[in-house]
């Protein structure tokens, strides 16, 4: 009696050991950082050929917004067209952000300075950091012979909640816009985290390409009921320029990203596109 009670003892004791050891080594499930609140642009500021290669009165219009993020389009790197400096970080310094470039096209044989070495493309400009390593320069799909396009992607991390931006000028060529805007359909339906697409995509609301984007995405502007708004600084105003934003899955979580509110900013000229601003609500997550 007293040898079987020992023996059948034991092995429950060195289990009860065992599960008492795990749970001092498995950490805790991490709390979900709260929502939080972030203000987005994006603007095509058609590498300051307006403003004379003067880059002080686009960063004036941006800065009437604050805005946390920007996604910026058409930009020069040691371009001699526009006086062979780097567009993407004087923003930067000019409103005290930090920048992402993403070079889609090497402008070196058409550069006169000679030095062999210009860039064009787009650039991110954030008030937040910026996750380190995770910067992506994505080639989109293209002709032969005309301007390459891509899509840039940084993680931000806003006062702990990272979120996705991406940003991409799409081109002016209808079959060329229509493959590159099924590649951003593919990813982003493919796409779990809380993201911001930015970007002119040369493509009016009512586009074929664009009613099929919005079954992935929802555009900020609409959803902040602002369907009216027109970007471009025309006699006839239209609308090329987007913030997109993730759709909730049909059987999933009530949370999205909201959309607050949405707005052009007008004022002088400095570029043929007028900046695009949402202020958006980026659900509690991790």
């Amino acid at each position: 009696m007293t040898g079987s009670y020992v023996y059948g003892v034991r092995p429950v004791i060195r289990t009860v050991a065992v599960v008492a050891a795990l749970a001092l080594v498995v950490p805790p499930p991490a709390e979900a950082v709260p929502a939080r609140d972030v203000t987005v642009m994006t603007f095509n500021i058609a590498r300051a050929r307006d403003t004379g290669g003067n880059l002080r009165p686009i960063a004036a219009t941006i800065r009437r917004a604050r805005p946390d993020v920007v996604a910026v389009q058409e930009v020069d790197r040691s371009w001699s067209r526009s006086g062979g400096g780097d567009q993407a970080a004087e923003l930067a310094r000019l409103l005290g952000m930090r920048h992402f470039f993403d070079p889609n096209l090497n402008c070196a044989p058409r550069d006169t300075q000679g030095d062999g070495f210009c860039q064009y493309g787009t650039a991110i400009l954030s008030r937040h950091p910026f996750v380190p390593g995770s910067g992506r320069q994505l080639r989109l799909p293209g002709a032969a012979g005309e301007e390459p396009r891509g899509l840039a992607r940084i993680l931000v991390d806003v006062a702990g909640r990272r979120v996705e931006i991406f940003n991409t000028h799409l081109s002016f060529i209808e079959p060329t816009r229509v493959r590159q805007m099924r590649h951003l359909e593919a990813l982003l339906r493919r796409d779990r985290q809380a993201f911001v697409l930015g970007g002119d995509l040369n493509a009016l609301p009512f586009y074929r390409e664009m009613v099929s984007l919005r079954r992935v995405a929802r555009d900020a502007a609409i959803a902040a009921g602002r369907p009216d708004l027109r970007t471009t600084a025309l006699a006839n105003p239209v609308r090329l320029d987007y913030l997109m934003l993730p759709r909730p899955p049909i059987d999933g979580p009530p949370g999205r990203i909201e959309a607050l509110d949405a707005r052009v900013i007008y004022g002088p000229r400095v570029s043929d596109h007028r900046p695009l601003v949402a202020r958006l609500r980026i659900p509690a997550g991790p």
